[in-house]
């Protein structure tokens, strides 16, 4: 646990047959210290189009990478199924054109060695013909942070996004 972590111990009182009470310490963890908030100096975002040109409407593929560029071991959190809800763009003309089916669908957390990268490659689409022409965007990672689920809604937080540097595509009709 890091300086940052705030805990306290309460007091569980166990009552326990005849011989009296137990008294046990038990240590309640903040959910920043199960999903830690990742070292930006340690990891860069990279972002590789598929194709350097696309038609408005067609699909093409995002190769997105978390590289570790420290010597030691780091720490992300991710959802193993919808895993694109902790990428954003800077440009809100390019979609997600990823398929979502998932019958589990949990936070965890990924480790990445030192010069390795967690990677995914997004679907995307450009659907606004008003897009045409040459489209600079970069790709943040949002690692996971906490998640709110109550009858009223279902909210995830993320800290905040590492960007990849800018990238260009060309929009052609």
């Amino acid at each position: 646990m890091n300086a940052r972590t705030i805990k306290f111990t309460v007091m569980l009182v166990v009552a326990c047959s005849a011989v009296g009470l137990i008294v046990k310490n038990i240590t309640v963890l903040k959910r920043e210290d199960i999903y830690p908030a990742p070292d930006f100096n340690a990891l860069r975002v990279m972002v590789v189009p598929s194709k350097t040109q696309v038609r408005v409407g067609e699909k093409f593929e995002l190769e997105l990478r978390v590289e570790n560029i420290s010597q030691e071991n780091q720490a992300v959190a991710a959802w193993t199924c919808s895993w694109e809800f902790g990428w954003q763009c800077s440009d809100k003309r390019i979609f997600s054109a990823s398929p979502m089916s998932c019958n589990s669908n949990f936070p965890h957390s990924v480790i990445i060695s030192s010069g390795e990268a967690y990677t995914n490659t997004f679907l995307a689409i450009v659907k606004d013909a008003a897009a045409l022409g040459k489209i600079s965007f970069r790709m943040g990672f949002g690692s996971f942070k906490d998640f709110l689920n109550s009858k009223d809604q279902v909210r995830a937080e993320y800290y905040q996004p590492i960007w990849s540097e800018p990238v260009t595509i060309e929009v052609i009709p």
